[in-house]
C-alpha cells in the first residue's frame, strides 16, 4: 500500500527542483550525485532536491549484503553520497533504515527474483529462486553501458 504523498516539481533554467511531502519520511540527511548533478536534503515529512543534466558519474553506492527469504528482500547498502539518520517508507512493502552512509532496505515482492544488480555482493537465498534471464538481459550483462 502506498502512503499518501504530494510531489511538486519546478523547472528554473537548466535546473529541476522538487519537493516530496510524505508522512513516511522520518529522517534527516543530505545526499548528492554526479549524473545528473544533484543535491538533496531530507527532513521529517519532506524531501527537497535539485538536479541539473550533465556531470560525471562516479559509483558512490555498493550493495554489501543481500538476503532473500521467499519474496522478502533485505539489502544492506553503503552509500558514501547519502548521509542520513532515520526511517523512510513511501510504501508499506518498501521501507529503509538509514544510519549515516549505511542503508538497510526491506522490500517485499519487488526485485527478489533479480540478482543482476547485487552481483558481486554477498547474498543468501532461502526458499526463493532467482528468475532465469532472457537473452537480451544476458547481453546487457556482457556489454554494460558506459
Amino acid at each position: 500500500m502506498r502512503l499518501a504523498e504530494k510531489q511538486l516539481e519546478w523547472q528554473i533554467g537548466g535546473w529541476k527542483l522538487g519537493l516530496t511531502l510524505c508522512p513516511g519520511i522520518w529522517m534527516v540527511g543530505v545526499g548528492w550525485d554526479g549524473n545528473p548533478s544533484s543535491f538533496a536534503i531530507s527532513l521529517p515529512f519532506m524531501h527537497l532536491w535539485c538536479e541539473h543534466e550533465g556531470g560525471k558519474y562516479w559509483p558512490w553506492e555498493w550493495t554489501i549484503l543481500r538476503m532473500v527469504v521467499g519474496k522478502q528482500e533485505f539489502r544492506t547498502d553503503l552509500a558514501l553520497n547519502y548521509w542520513c539518520i532515520g526511517i523512510k517508507m513511501h510504501e508499506t512493502d518498501d521501507w529503509s533504515i538509514h544510519l549515516g552512509p549505511i542503508d538497510i532496505e526491506c522490500e517485499y515482492d519487488k526485485f527478489y527474483d533479480d540478482d543482476r544488480y547485487t552481483v558481486p555482493a554477498a547474498h543468501l537465498r532461502l526458499f526463493s529462486k532467482a528468475r532465469e534471464l532472457c537473452d537480451c538481459e544476458l547481453e546487457d550483462i556482457d556489454h554494460p553501458e558506459r
